[in-house]
């Protein structure tokens, strides 16, 4: 569903947004449309820009940090899938996995790779940027 208060705090967050999708880019831009969310993100980088090697291939993630020219030590990587952080965390990106309970989104998951862990996206946003949006 739409999701307007996401919409405004991602928009709150500084630096630039970017999709890092195992999927393509004109399906990712229709999940973005039906949240509300399509006017956030500057690029989307999908499964043809990483050379079809998904994450969370490790090549896969420094492409992604060359092509985007991503300064780790500045970066923050959501992700759904709590394996899919372990190559982000290992550039020095802080790392946030999205707990949304699915039974594969917790595989591999460990508290080496994993700096914050959320179940519900917009309440967490909102306590960081301190703000009731």
């Amino acid at each position: 569903a739409r999701d307007d208060r996401l919409g405004a705090l991602i928009a709150a967050l500084p630096g630039r947004k970017l999709i890092y999708t195992n999927g393509d880019a004109p399906y990712a831009r229709r999940i973005l449309a039906r949240l509300g969310l399509d006017n956030t993100f500057e690029r989307i980088y999908d499964i043809h820009d990483q050379a079809y090697q998904p994450k969370p291939a490790p090549d896969s993630m420094t492409r992604f940090v060359a092509d985007c020219l991503i300064t780790p030590s500045r970066a923050a990587f959501f992700e759904d899938m709590a394996r899919n952080l372990k190559p982000a965390k290992a550039r020095g990106v802080t790392t946030i996995w999205i707990n949304n309970g699915s039974e594969s989104g917790q595989l591999e998951a460990h508290d080496s790779f994993i700096d914050y862990e959320t179940h519900d996206l917009s309440h967490w946003l909102a306590d960081q940027l301190e703000t009731d949006a």
